[in-house]
């Protein structure tokens, strides 16, 4: 328990150290919240954002259970208090140090290899620059250990969220560390220590070498000659995109509210425009989009085709996002099933950038799809709403189009019934949807009796060629006209 005439003195201090607190792994899950404003003097030394880590460091490297997580959180918490006793308001422990505190149970627990160890133990023996070279390595192995388990925190292990995993001092401007930190990390990266991922590092062994040779072989390969793979990845994602974004869009169709079927279509050549309604996905990485419009154009009014065109945005983003996945993806696959614990490590690691790289490539689509601009054949754009919105307007407004002789001949909610008492042998069957003249004079047995003709159809053709476009009528409708029209002998079924 603080002593309450030190009290004022830490807060004070904390408080004009409020910008370097709140600068500490800020953007993460972990940075600081204006509720920790609460704890932050009782958490001293302990910064809020350091607080957080260290307790999900305990989730993911504890192999005892909750009873070891507390009893790892009470002892580091006696340690931590040891080391800053005796010195200026103003230090505090810093992330890393729990490294070395809880380096023995990641050993057992096969989390921490012993070379490993060894050389970030024989680097913080040395002193001086060495010793903070020792500590960056413990900084970039306890990222990986989160970041391996869970995806979604925010963090990076980048020379930022690096250097703030090593502050200690608050009475300092961290600059100088934050400096000395980056001219550090690029020594280690030039001694083959430390391995650089885009702007991210991580620890280098040498089966993790190998897995790093294969990917850049494939990366290069990929970048080099592999655009059709790139091509067919962001055509399969941006498809997938909007199955996702139209998922739950019902399209309902007249008074009856019948329900219309629609397909996202993505292929080169026109959608068949019979049966179901159709949203044709075109984009700028195959198309011009002066031409698109202007074919959209020339279909004309009466056409019942809905567009969505997706622009040609972010191609260098998207393009690298997609070969590092691809990229990932095969070496993972040329690497096979590790055998040492070296070998889990570096495929876990590859995994990591594989679902890094899935993660950026979905993020980039939705912010291509979503600007995407809806049209209706003849050239009119639907633009009341979000992407959602439009492709429902669209599809909504082409349903008649399609199927122009549905609303003032079969557009009737009680067909069922209707079908019902025609098959019980009711010669007024079609009151239920309010029609009172004779049976084969209705729009529909009219219609049906014009397509038959002299000739002879089966039940199943009465159906196809009617309950497709331009009809779209329900099989309902049809099977009790059939039904009414052989009670009245005016048909066979022979």
């Amino acid at each position: 328990e603080k002593k309450a005439t030190a009290i004022a003195q830490i807060d004070r201090k904390l408080k004009s150290a409020a910008g370097e607190i709140s600068r500490n792994l800020e953007g993460t899950v972990f940075g600081y919240l204006t509720e920790d404003n609460q704890t932050l003097v009782a958490d001293y030394p302990l910064l809020p954002s350091i607080r957080k880590f260290w307790y999900r460091v305990l989730q993911v490297v504890d192999v005892a259970g909750t009873q070891g997580q507390l009893r790892n959180q009470l002892r580091l918490i006696d340690d931590s208090l040891k080391v800053i006793a005796n010195k200026e308001i103003g230090n505090i422990i810093p992330a890393d140090f729990i490294f070395t505190q809880i380096r023995t149970e990641m050993i057992q627990g096969g989390l921490l290899l012993n070379d490993t160890s060894n050389l970030i133990q024989g680097k913080k023996s040395k002193g001086g620059d060495d010793e903070i070279e020792g500590r960056i390595l413990s900084a970039v192995f306890l990222l990986d250990q989160v970041m391996g388990k869970d995806s979604d925190t925010g963090l990076k292990s980048d020379e930022n969220t690096i250097a703030d995993l090593l502050i200690d001092n608050l009475n300092e401007n961290s600059d100088t560390l934050r400096n000395k930190v980056k001219k550090l990390i690029k020594d280690l990266v030039d001694d083959k220590v430390l391995m650089p991922i885009e702007n991210e590092y991580k620890l280098q062994t040498k089966v993790g070498a190998e897995w790093e040779q294969e990917f850049s072989k494939h990366f290069i390969k990929i970048n080099n000659s592999g655009e059709d793979q790139i091509q067919g990845l962001r055509k399969e994602k941006i498809l997938e995109h909007f199955r996702e974004k139209t998922r739950g869009i019902s399209i309902t169709h007249g008074h009856s509210h019948i329900v219309r079927d629609f397909e996202l279509w993505d292929s080169d050549r026109m959608p068949g425009l019979e049966h179901k309604l159709n949203l044709w996905i075109r984009d700028g990485w195959h198309e011009n989009e002066t031409i698109v419009e202007d074919e959209i154009r020339a279909a004309g009014n009466n056409t019942p085709l809905a567009y969505c065109f997706v622009k040609k945005m972010r191609h260098e983003d998207l393009r690298a996002a997609i070969i590092k996945h691809l990229a990932a993806e095969m070496t993972i696959d040329a690497m096979g099933l590790p055998t040492t614990p070296e070998g889990e490590k570096a495929k876990n690691s590859m995994h990591t950038r594989m679902m890094q790289a899935k993660a950026s490539i979905q993020e980039l689509i939705e912010k291509i799809c979503d600007n995407g601009t809806v049209f209706l054949a003849g050239g009119n754009r639907v633009q009341g709403g979000n992407l959602k919105d439009n492709v429902q307007e669209a599809l909504k407004s082409i349903a008649d189009r399609q199927f122009p002789e549905f609303t003032g001949k079969a557009d009737h909610a009680n067909w069922g019934q209707v079908l019902n008492r025609a098959r019980a042998g009711s010669p007024d069957a079609l009151n239920v949807i309010h029609y009172t003249g004779d049976a084969d004079r209705h729009p529909v047995a009219s219609e049906i009796l014009r397509y038959l003709g002299n000739g002879t159809k089966t039940g199943r053709d009465i159906r196809g060629e009617f309950m497709k476009a331009p009809y779209g009528w329900p099989q309902d409708a049809v099977d009790a006209i059939l039904i009414l029209l052989k009670n009245l002998q005016l048909i066979s079924s022979d």
